[in-house]
């Protein structure tokens, strides 16, 4: 049987760990029932806690958690989407450094769809909260429950700033231009643009730059537009539809400017798989570095790279430490720029057209070779 002095050290590690900031403290026979302990012996280790001033008791006998004493550590949560993402992984580890050098603890919390009580029980269980949105415009009633929370909320990756809610943005729209200058000095004509995210605002402004892009440097190209469901995988689809654009013979750009890394990843493959060498027969780009693996990627995607993250999260955290009083200066708050990688992707060029076969799916293309250093212009 576990003794009180163990008990009473798995309870405060709980509440360290904001694991009670997601539901009510549980009763004595719940702890029990959970603990698999003796009742007395959890009513001895909790009647320490509250000695202690790590919980107290109401008059009805209920137990919380005190608000003052051991547990004024800030608690923070990470509310993001409940799957695997580079993105997200790499956000998580900056946001956890950040955290705890401040001496406060940093709970990932996920969710799978707009309606998931868990959103509402992270924005009123934490002291602040960084939302990353499901990849769709986001509902006023989710919009609501941001402005009822009780402590500061700040949007992630998605600018809601119109709504009064505090934003960070990752990227900069404009910087989308650079990279298409680089590959229209390149010699490319024709530059399509190809989207399997799920629309939000985010990806409708890549592609919105791209049009513009296009029509004011009278550029070819045509729009793929096939976006997947939340949860589903944009580099299964982009894998797909371009498959079927070669075999069709629909696809005669030399360049695809990708709304995201992972769906340029399933392009790339794609184009492989059909005999094409991104790079050399095609040129591929994208609009974000798949959370730093693009230079990883074999070709290495050209992309525009991250900045530094830290100084714009450390301006979320000062307002978290300071209650969410009152957010000083825009609403959102974004890089100003944003540097390209050039990768292998982009820095061969051949300038023939493609030769699309329509009955057996090869393509291919020979012509001179362009070669570009690799690196961050």
């Amino acid at each position: 049987m576990a003794k009180s002095v163990d008990i009473a050290e798995v309870v405060i590690q709980r509440i360290r760990q904001g694991d009670y900031r997601l539901r009510p403290f549980p009763s004595i026979n719940q702890l029990a029932e959970n603990l698999r302990s003796n009742p007395r012996t959890v009513t001895k280790a909790v009647d320490d806690l509250v000695k202690q001033g790590v919980l107290r008791r109401t008059s009805t006998g209920r137990l919380h958690i005190r608000a003052d004493g051991r547990n004024q550590t800030l608690q923070v949560a990470l509310l993001q989407p409940a799957f695997s993402s580079s993105v997200y992984e790499r956000i998580e580890q900056v946001l956890q450094h950040l955290v705890r050098a401040r001496g406060w603890r940093m709970r990932p919390v996920g969710y799978t769809h707009w309606h998931d009580p868990m959103i509402d029980e992270a924005l009123r269980g934490f002291d602040g909260v960084l939302f990353m949105p499901l990849a769709e415009d986001m509902p006023s009633a989710v919009l609501d429950q941001i402005r009822r929370a009780p402590g500061p909320v700040v949007v992630l990756d998605q600018d809601v700033s119109e709504h009064g809610i505090p934003c960070l943005r990752f990227d900069s729209p404009d910087a989308i231009a650079a990279m298409l200058d680089m590959l229209a000095v390149d010699g490319h004509e024709r530059i399509a643009c190809l989207n399997c995210q799920p629309t939000d605002v985010v990806i409708r402004e890549r592609i919105e730059r791209w049009q513009s892009w296009t029509q004011v440097h009278k550029k070819a190209g045509h729009l793929i537009d096939d976006h997947v469901a939340p949860f589903e995988s944009p580099v299964i689809r982009a894998h797909k539809v371009v498959g079927e654009q070669l075999r069709a013979g629909h696809l005669r750009d030399t360049a695809v400017f990708c709304a995201t890394g992972a769906v340029a990843l399933g392009a790339m493959r794609a184009l492989d798989d059909h005999g094409l060498e991104p790079g050399r027969d095609v040129a591929v780009c994208a609009a974000d570095d798949m959370g730093g693996l693009a230079p990883f990627l074999r070709p290495s995607l050209t992309c525009l790279a991250d900045p530094d993250w830290r100084p714009y999260l450390d301006v979320c955290l000062d307002w978290f430490a300071k209650g969410g009083e009152r957010w000083i200066g825009p609403h959102l708050i974004h890089p100003p720029r944003m540097p390209v990688y050039v990768g292998e992707s982009t820095s061969q060029f051949a300038s023939t057209p493609i030769d699309s076969s329509q009955s057996n799916g090869n393509t291919n293309r020979k012509g001179s070779v362009k070669r570009r250093r690799h690196g961050r212009t």
